[in-house]
């Protein structure tokens, strides 16, 4: 019975997680902010290394000194740094990020623009980017797999048991 009553607790924890993570992926999606891993702590004054960050579309015309910045460098690289400097005539935005202390000379043109950084949820990119390799779904899987075994292996479940206890007094 207290095997029984552990199963379903993990089952209602795991289903209660589940639709946390949906409700927040779909009012995200709703009101169009597009979801990014951070994955380094250039920003650790407003967003923390695998946190998953929500930004919301916008125009480097749209941002002020002081806004946080969503961008895509040439490589393919998407980053978020705080404006600090807007060159309207180069249409450039000079950006930092806030654990460093000096400019490292970071100028990004208007084109780059993903949008401005919003809201973070901490822990759930990390979790994302699991999810998105082999090992990590293998690990998600991991649980039922055992339990599976484990069910093998005991034989008849314990309700079954206990049924044929029953049976034989």
């Amino acid at each position: 019975m207290e095997k029984a009553n552990l199963t379903a607790g993990r089952l209602v924890l795991g289903l209660a997680a589940t639709l946390a993570v949906l409700a927040v992926l779909l009012t995200a999606a709703l009101f169009f902010w597009r979801p990014y891993i951070v994955t380094s702590g250039g920003m650790r004054g407003a967003y923390t290394a695998g946190s998953l960050l929500f930004v919301r579309g916008a125009q480097a015309g749209e941002l002020a000194p002081g806004d946080k910045v969503t961008y895509r460098l040439e490589d393919g690289q998407v980053l978020t740094a705080r404006v600090t400097e807007i060159d309207p005539e180069r249409q450039q935005l000079r950006v930092l990020g806030d654990d460093n202390t000096q400019f490292d000379g970071t100028v990004i043109p208007y084109g780059s623009v993903l949008g401005r950084g919003g809201w973070a949820v901490p822990w759930l990119g990390w979790a994302a980017a699991c999810l998105h390799t082999w090992p990590g779904i293998v690990w998600l899987a991991l649980p039922h797999w055992l339990k599976k075994a484990d069910e093998q292996q005991d034989g008849p479940g314990e309700a079954e048991a206990e049924e044929r206890r029953q049976a034989h007094v």
